[in-house]
């Protein structure tokens, strides 16, 4: 925020205004060949749960914007390797944890068979309110998703080195 004490103090320079072209693309991981049960118990939610983790990408073609890419990154899951391979042939891409989807567990143990929407609802209620069940809580991703943009991480020394370059050059 910018705070000055008089009408002339708050004119800056024409040189110190640039325009910024920094373009974030952000691609889902193609469709998963999964096909979930209906029903079922907790036990089974959290193996379907991760053999879905661990599915392989059905394989179509994808059309996405057309632009020069300076890097690539995407998440440790085998989907989001696959999906940039097939996107992005010739390219280099890098690993990254911090933007990993957000895993999803059972939200209680039972027994009974239990709907799909039952466990996936109950599941990101429980993600929301931070409970302890879930592997993650919404503040953590919070804090996860905004670690990529501090300085040194991913895209942040681009962002804070262009920043530097407006505010200072």
């Amino acid at each position: 925020m910018l705070t000055c004490s008089s009408q002339r103090e708050c004119q800056a320079p024409s040189t110190v205004f640039r325009r910024i072209d920094m373009r974030v693309a952000i691609i889902r991981h193609a469709e998963v060949n999964f096909s979930w049960s209906r029903r079922c118990t907790s036990g089974k939610f959290d193996s379907e749960c991760r053999k879905y983790d661990h599915s392989p990408i059905r394989n179509v073609t994808y059309s996405i914007p057309q632009f020069v890419y300076q890097r690539i990154y995407v998440s440790e899951l085998s989907r989001s390797k696959d999906t940039a391979e097939i996107l992005f042939p010739q390219e280099t891409y890098y690993e990254s944890g911090l933007i990993n989807e957000v895993p999803l567990k059972s939200s209680l143990d039972t027994k009974m068979n239990m709907p799909l929407w039952f466990w996936n609802l109950t599941g990101r209620l429980q993600w929301f309110a931070d409970c302890s069940r879930q592997a993650e809580g919404h503040r953590q991703t919070w804090h996860r998703i905004k670690e990529p943009m501090r300085p040194g991480n991913m895209f942040g020394r681009q962002v804070h080195r262009r920043l530097y370059e407006i505010l200072y050059l």
